[in-house]
């Protein structure tokens, strides 16, 4: 083992008499590229528990003496080495009654070599891997009809494969690609022969968007992910041509968020659907500019992407909806939207696991910066759209003079807001529950221009873990229903004041909000003067003050100071 660390290949000589444990506890497998026992004539058993076991040597071709007589360890469920040379047929025979792919088997000198490929017949049929240096963009010879069990089992050199020629290709054997970590792109669309792929064959394949036929009528155990404790997609993306394969991939560990219909492709270091409108995703780094033919930015596209600071949409862009999981837990640090945006897509309050239970913008750690001044357009921003993104500072919705739904937690948990006020847009209509809970530093939410605002829905501002609030909230004239704890909670007060502009409202709040204080809900409107707020045009109810006055003399209009003016 401390030979191990610099060697691929490693021959041993005719002296050796018996081979103990020391292949099977080898670390660093995957570097080795040839094993040859040929000349080992001394040895006559390889595999059982305390000898040789050459399972885990996914790229190492094994050779093996004349004179074995006893044989197993080349394959241990998935794994196996890469290809077994023997010298006779009879060994051949006890190979693969090891359990060992036959097609993996040769007698010395038979196995097909061409333009880099190996092959285990004259036809060149059953494709069994290819030589180390083989990589990059592969195109598969169209006379391919099985891709053998782990043949390109953890090559880290291929970055695309090309089966557009491979129409009589019939069958992907397991583990064929798995762990193939920087597999970009596998075109399978136009093989319409093919029936089945194997358990595990694109497992581990993070960066790979794959196209599938419709002729599909199998696919293995755990094709495209993993489960711990839930489903996990290791793949991209996988392209369907119609709703009937969804169920196969489905249960081959790719959840939904990570199926679409049509094709996918690769331009210009974007992945995109076939039509171009669509975005999977990008191999850029820092900042971006977003093709301006993209009208959608799909679920998990930027998905925990760590070298993107920014996206960038110019004035042309033609970008409508931004899907839930899109920039999850990535690096972004600012957005800036275009014009052309309709909808940020809801995500699900409180869901685990995979990147489309999540909001577009959630837990992105780094950013800062959402600019909404070109969102004329924009309808919807979606549940816990930018929750626990912990760095954004500010952001003003008083441009989105379309915006009519604002959803569930959609700006929870912004710890870093910084003392300011929040116009929200005549438009609004419906306003989801905790929209701005746990964004402390909110001092006015003024709502009174939504005249459409029909319901306040329970723990709008304020946080839990703290008895009182800063927050002045303005409530509109056409208010319905007011949830229980839309202000208040078990005795915690999450607004400083609640302004109601006429006394149907006012007694909406009083008789909702049990465990909100009386005197924290009154009737008047806001009135800014001399750094001082009021309730009334009178300015004789004082109702706090600007956050950088530092000195000033009470009007004498003043008759009340009401509860936590200052």
């Amino acid at each position: 083992s401390d030979l191990d660390r610099n060697l691929s290949k490693l021959k041993l000589g005719s002296s050796v008499k018996n081979i103990k444990i020391g292949f099977k506890h080898i670390m660093q497998k995957e570097k080795y590229t040839e094993i040859d026992l040929s000349e080992c004539n001394n040895i006559t058993s390889l595999g059982d528990y305390n000898t040789a076991s050459f399972d885990s040597y996914s790229n190492a071709v094994v050779k093996i003496p004349s004179s074995i007589t006893s044989i197993s360890g080349f394959r241990d469920g998935y794994r196996m080495c890469k290809m077994v040379i023997v010298p006779s047929e009879e060994l051949k025979n006890k190979v693969i009654a090891s359990d060992y792919p036959p097609e993996r088997v040769f007698v010395v000198g038979n196995m097909i070599e061409k333009d880099g490929f190996y092959f285990s017949d004259s036809e060149k049929k059953i494709l069994i891997g290819a030589k180390d240096d083989k990589g990059g963009d592969l195109v598969i010879p169209e006379s391919v009809e099985v891709v053998s069990n782990s043949a390109f089992y953890g090559r880290d050199n291929i970055t695309s494969l090309d089966f557009s020629n491979c129409t009589s290709l019939k069958e992907i054997r397991e583990n064929a690609f798995n762990s193939n970590k920087n597999l970009k792109y596998v075109d399978l669309s136009n093989c319409n022969s093919l029936k089945k792929i194997e358990r595990w064959t694109f497992q581990y394949c993070e960066k790979a968007i794959i196209n599938l036929p419709s002729s599909i009528e199998t696919i293995g155990d755990r094709v495209f992910g993993e489960s711990n404790s839930y489903i996990t997609s290791t793949v991209r993306l996988v392209a369907i041509p119609n709703e009937e394969l969804r169920e196969k991939v489905r249960n081959a560990y790719c959840p939904d968020e990570f199926i679409v219909i049509g094709k996918a492709k690769i331009k210009d270091g974007f992945y995109v659907s076939d039509d171009e409108s669509v975005l999977y995703g990008s191999d850029k780094t820092g900042k971006i500019n977003i093709p301006d033919n993209i009208e959608t930015i799909a679920t998990s596209a930027f998905y925990k992407s760590q070298d993107i600071s920014e996206v960038i949409f110019s004035s042309n862009s033609r970008l409508k909806k931004i899907e839930n999981g899109a920039f999850l837990k990535s690096s972004i640090e600012k957005v800036s939207f275009p014009s052309s945006l309709e909808e940020i897509e809801d995500g699900e309050a409180g869901a685990y696991g995979n990147a489309g239970n999540y909001g577009a913008f959630f837990s992105c750690d780094n950013l800062k910066e959402i600019d909404f001044s070109r969102c004329t357009s924009l309808k919807k921003i979606g549940h816990c759209a930018f929750k626990n993104s912990k760095a954004i500072t500010n952001f003003d919705l008083s441009p989105c003079t379309s915006l009519k739904h604002i959803g569930n937690g959609a700006f929870q948990g912004l710890s870093s807001f910084v003392d300011g006020e929040l116009k929200i847009p005549s438009s609004l209509e419906t306003l989801g529950w905790s929209v701005f809970y746990e964004t402390p530093n909110i001092l006015i939410l003024d709502l009174s221009a939504c005249i459409n605002l029909k319901t306040i829905e329970q723990h709008m501002v304020g946080k839990y873990s703290e008895f009182y609030s800063r927050s002045i909230v303005i409530l509109p004239t056409n208010v319905e229903k007011i949830e229980e704890y839309a202000f208040s909670y078990n005795g915690r007060q999450y607004v400083r004041l609640v302004l109601c502009q006429n006394e149907s409202v006012l007694e909406k709040v009083r008789r909702s909000s049990k465990s909100l204080l009386e005197e924290k809900a009154i009737y008047g409107k806001l009135v800014r003067s001399g750094g001082f707020y009021f309730a009334d045009d009178e300015k004789t109810i004082l109702i706090g003050v600007e956050e950088s006055l530092e000195e000033a003399i009470v009007p004498s209009s003043v008759k009340k100071i009401a509860v936590d003016a200052f």
